[in-house]
C-alpha cells in the first residue's frame, strides 16, 4: 500500500509541476511531457505533447517546427520513438489551458530527460 501511495504522490507532483512550469520570465510556454504523435505537412511537423502523470489524455500541447532538416526535429522524433519525457519551449507568450489540442507556438528549445 505504501508503494501506490507513493506513486500517487508523484503523479501529483509531477502533474502541479508541469501544470506551473510554464511560469517563465521570457513569458514562453514550457512543457514537460512525453510526445505521443506528431503529423507532419508541406508547412513544417506539428508534435502532441502529453503530460506525464496523465493517463487517459484529456488534451496534448501541440507545438510546431516549420524546417524540416531542424535539430529540433530530430530531437523530438528521437524521444518520441523512445517513449523519453522532454521539456519543450514554444513561442506563445501564455500557455493555452483550455482545449483538446493547446497551441503552444513553434518550438525555440528542446530538452531531453535520461531515462
Amino acid at each position: 500500500m505504501k508503494s501506490q501511495t507513493k506513486k500517487i504522490l508523484a503523479s501529483a507532483i509531477l502533474a502541479f509541476g508541469s501544470l506551473f512550469c510554464a511560469m517563465d520570465a521570457n513569458a514562453v510556454c514550457t512543457k514537460i511531457g512525453v510526445i505521443t504523435s506528431s503529423f507532419t505537412f508541406n508547412g513544417g511537423t506539428f508534435y502532441n505533447l502529453t503530460p506525464v502523470a496523465q493517463f487517459l489524455p484529456l488534451f496534448v500541447d501541440q507545438y510546431f517546427v516549420a524546417a524540416p532538416g531542424s535539430n529540433f526535429n530530430q530531437e523530438l522524433s528521437n524521444a518520441q520513438a523512445a517513449g523519453q519525457v522532454v521539456r519543450v519551449t514554444g513561442t506563445t507568450t501564455t500557455c493555452a489551458t483550455t482545449g483538446q489540442f493547446r497551441n503552444q507556438g513553434n518550438v525555440t528549445a528542446v530538452s531531453r530527460f535520461a531515462q
